[in-house]
């Protein structure tokens, strides 16, 4: 009743895609309390692989996307580095898809490469101001690196996801506590205690409530 979350996903794009379709989204949307963007793990894939973005590239894109925000709102920007990557898993999930034996055995995908990007992200955030959530380094603290947190070796599980969501909030708490602590915020309509049972009507379209 206090607040919408708007989710954006496009599968399997890297971050220079994602900076060409930006502009066109915010376009269609009215400014935001907060924005979040993560990004990173599909530029780390290796070359020649489509999806690929050289390191200094990506780092670039970042940057544009934030300055794209940045023009538009003064609200805050929370960047989500790349999560760990089994590259082991993610191959052999890619092996059991695949209708050609005779294809490759490797799919592009490392540990250590994924590391950089996420070093990178680091740097963007400090330089350009934004709030970061250092996803990769919070799994590498992990048993295995937090590979159980993924579900193919490359896309958050049930568990990944919980794990994220649960620094998503710390970090809003301690860094942004003024959208963490929300009760300020107005509602969109009121407080079931003040509907009028025999006349709803007459109190749920009273404007915004703000108690």
């Amino acid at each position: 009743n206090r607040v919408d979350l708007i989710i954006r996903s496009f599968s399997g794009y890297n971050s220079y895609w994602a900076s060409i379709v930006l502009p066109s989204l915010l376009s269609k949307q009215p400014d935001y309390a907060l924005y979040t963007v993560f990004l990173g793990a599909n530029d780390a894939i290796q070359y020649p692989f489509a999806q690929h973005i050289p390191l200094h590239q990506y780092s670039t894109n970042l940057l544009s996307i934030i300055n794209t925000i940045k023009q538009i709102s003064s609200s805050p920007i929370i960047l989500i580095t790349p999560p760990t990557v089994n590259g082991n898993a993610w191959d052999a999930h890619m092996i059991s898809k695949s209708t050609n034996p005779s294809e490759t055995t490797q799919y592009g995908r490392d540990n250590q490469t994924t590391s950089l990007y996420a070093e990178q992200c680091r740097i963007v955030a400090e330089k350009s101001g934004c709030v970061l959530i250092d996803l990769y380094s919070e799994m590498m603290k992990m048993p295995d690196h937090g590979f159980d947190c993924l579900s193919d070796g490359l896309h958050l599980n049930q568990k990944g996801n919980e794990a994220l969501s649960n620094l998503w909030m710390q970090i809003v708490s301690t860094k942004l506590p003024h959208l963490y602590n929300h009760d300020h915020l107005p509602t969109l309509f009121p407080h079931w205690s003040r509907i009028d049972s025999n006349q709803p009507h007459s109190t749920l379209f009273t404007g915004i409530d703000k108690q």
